[in-house]
């Protein structure tokens, strides 16, 4: 029985070599939730590799099988990806009993993957598409790739915009690109960065137009993941224009990421905006110095909010140019 494994190790140790490293990779789903939004879309992006990889090594398995291996062609490709898709399912079954939550959205990185390296192989391997034209085995390639890249688009737009708000700094978010969009937040809805035109006289970029609505207890918007490290920097400005007649209270909140949720622990101020263009400005070292028990981390900083307390009726404003000045 032994020299029986040892024989079948020693013919396939290249397939048991990759089956292992991609049931780790489905195993990773099973670890606690990552921290950051760049982590949790790389780790999104990783469902199609690894989940095509374990098809194409069900394929390997099924094509060594004695009785399996006599299926035809076609059948055994199904049976990879059905296998493949069959083990994702398992998977987002069991995330629910380690604190994570099973989504469609995962499974269907699954099944690009699966898709995509299926045809991949068929080409490469040129069992399936044997006698079939070049077009016919391009347009698979192609497509194979397109289903293996979709799921990491996600991710690779994320890591342009890192990029993008490093190159900016110190400017954090001017409103003017939909690489900044990605940090801001609207009454949790994406942001819409739009044209303030007549409105705001002398503006003629975009800016963030925010609506605060009654109905909810703290409408506003949030600055998440912005430039970290404020060291060095006296001062955070930024312009806010408000339509209308009548003035209007607005709170600011700045942590860091050592935050521990309590409002003693972070950075809490509450503003009047005039009507028509208002400049504010935030002194760093009151920032520096407003958690209770602590000094805040300027060198971590996570996230900037701009919000109202219950608001009686709805009015609108629109803010511009978040930046650190010395």
């Amino acid at each position: 029985m032994g020299l029986m494994v040892l024989n079948f190790i020693r013919k396939n140790k290249r397939v048991i070599v990759v089956a292992v490293v991609t049931l780790f990779l489905a195993l990773a789903q099973l670890l606690p939730a990552p921290k950051g939004p760049f982590i949790n879309e790389l780790q999104n992006a990783g469902h199609a590799p690894a989940y095509g990889l374990m098809a194409l090594v069900l394929l390997c398995l099924i094509n060594r099988h004695s009785i399996l291996s006599k299926r035809p062609l076609p059948v055994r490709y199904l049976l990879a990806g059905c296998g493949a898709a069959g083990i994702g399912i398992l998977f987002e079954f069991l995330q629910q009993f380690v604190g994570r939550e099973p989504l469609l959205s995962d499974f269907l990185h699954d099944l690009f993957g699966i898709s995509g390296l299926l045809c991949f192989g068929a080409v490469i391997r040129g069992d399936l598409l044997r006698n079939r034209s070049r077009s016919l085995k391009a347009v698979v390639l192609t497509a194979s790739l397109v289903l293996t890249a979709i799921p990491a688009y996600p991710a690779f737009h994320l890591t342009a915009a890192y990029l993008y708000r490093n190159r900016q700094f110190p400017m954090l978010c001017a409103f003017e690109s939909y690489l900044e969009q990605p940090f801001v937040c609207v009454n949790d809805r994406a942001a819409e960065f739009r044209k303030p035109g007549e409105i705001w006289e002398g503006n003629g970029g975009k800016a963030l137009h925010v609506v605060f609505t009654p109905g909810r207890q703290y409408p506003g918007f949030t600055l998440s993941e912005c430039y970290p490290d404020w060291r060095g920097y006296g001062a955070l400005s930024f312009s806010a224009w408000l339509p209308g007649s009548t003035g209007r209270n607005l709170t600011l909140r700045i942590n860091d990421a050592k935050h521990t949720q309590e409002y003693a622990d972070r950075f809490n101020t509450t503003f009047l905006l005039h009507p028509g263009l208002n400049r504010i400005a935030i002194d760093l070292d009151k920032v520096a110095h407003a958690p209770e028990n602590r000094l805040m981390d300027m060198g971590k900083i996570q996230t900037i909010c701009v919000f109202t307390i219950n608001p009686s009726d709805s009015f609108e404003v629109w803010f511009d140019d978040f930046r650190l000045e010395k």
